[in-house]
């Protein structure tokens, strides 16, 4: 091969690759991926305390079915929530496998039961499906999107803004303000 086919073929090399995708940092979204009964979900990294398996959980009778206990988390004591009856699955009792995701925010902190963690990715903003016809209730006010590959991203801020969330048909939790 002489020089000018090697100048050629690096050039259709050079081009071949994939071209970088260049966008707007602020049209991306960090998130952190988690599954509950085969569905996936996340909340935007900002608002991840932290994932964790579950201890120091004591269960409360008596209370609302997305309402599971609380949790004592490094001292403080947080409500441990179940959202599957907000997404219409069934439930299902807590297994050795579960996890906690801690979403902190406007001066609260929450636990959300999850079956797995999946990871973290970016999502772009402008993919997201925002408004979903059949959505109503809290479902519909905690929906940031869905992306294209079917993740339901909630809206922490909102969902820790949720009045259903801190409502327990016998009394109030105490957890850190």
């Amino acid at each position: 091969m002489n020089k000018d086919e090697q100048i050629l073929l690096d050039r259709a090399h050079e081009l071949a690759q994939p071209e970088a995708k260049v966008f707007d940092e602020s049209e991306a979204l960090s998130v952190v991926q988690f599954s509950i009964l085969r569905e996936n979900f996340g909340f935007e990294t900002r608002y991840v305390a932290e994932v964790s398996r579950i201890r120091d959980f004591t269960p409360i009778a008596s209370s609302e079915s997305y309402f599971r206990g609380v949790l004592n988390l490094h001292g403080k004591v947080i409500p441990l929530i179940d959202i599957k009856p907000f997404f219409g699955l069934p439930e299902q009792a807590l297994s050795e496998f579960n996890r906690v995701v801690v979403i902190a925010g406007n001066n609260q902190r929450v636990g959300i039961l999850i079956d797995a963690l999946i990871g973290s990715t970016i999502v772009m903003r402008n993919e997201l499906q925002s408004s979903i016809s059949t959505l109503s209730g809290m479902r519909a006010r905690t929906l940031l999107g869905i992306t294209p590959d079917r993740v339901t991203i909630l809206n922490a801020d909102k969902l820790l803004l949720e009045k259903d969330i801190f409502k327990f048909s016998k009394g109030k939790a105490n957890h850190e303000r």
